[in-house]
């Protein structure tokens, strides 16, 4: 709503996410996915994350056939790309957003890793309360200083790429 959106987009897996819809956006998320093919296998029926950018590379297709390659393309790098890898890893993230760059995203917002020392699956484990679990926002903190580094790099050697630092700590 803030960015001005009237509509959600749908979700890729929706059974009408076809057609004209694809053009005003598609929703890829899953809840408790990761980069690593493990990641979230507690969760459930998780899709991660090579899977949901498998499903970008086919809406990219889709759109490629629909409107033609300039168009397309055009369209795909003027578009905005909402990236949020869940706090159940955060390793490799660049490797992922370098692909996401080389399919015509150019600006993606990268959401910070969350106090994870507050999660209350994280306070159940340790059955001592917030205090003892600190030490996991410390390295959360640490994360996310360096993936804010990180994305001021991409945007500095992608050309065209406007990488945004997104504080959800």
């Amino acid at each position: 709503e803030e960015l001005g959106f009237k509509d959600y987009a749908p979700p890729f897996l929706a059974p009408n996410t076809n057609g004209d819809l694809i053009l005003k956006g598609v929703n890829y998320a899953s809840s408790g996915s990761g980069i690593l093919q493990p990641s979230g296998l507690i969760f459930g029926g998780r899709i991660c994350m090579d899977k949901q950018v498998d499903y970008f590379a086919k809406t990219r297709q889709d759109i490629i056939s629909r409107i033609g390659a300039p168009a397309a393309q055009a369209m795909l790098r003027n578009s905005l790309y909402f990236v949020m890898i869940g706090s159940n890893d955060k390793l490799t993230l660049f490797c992922y957003d370098w692909t996401l760059y080389n399919l015509d995203a150019r600006k993606i917002v990268v959401l910070s890793s969350l106090k994870v020392g507050f999660m209350p699956f994280e306070i159940d484990i340790h059955f001592c309360g917030q205090d003892c679990v600190s030490p996991l926002n410390k390295l959360a903190k640490l994360y996310n200083s360096k993936l804010k580094s990180l994305l001021e790099d991409l945007t500095k050697n992608l050309s065209g790429s406007t990488f945004v630092y997104a504080d959800y700590y």
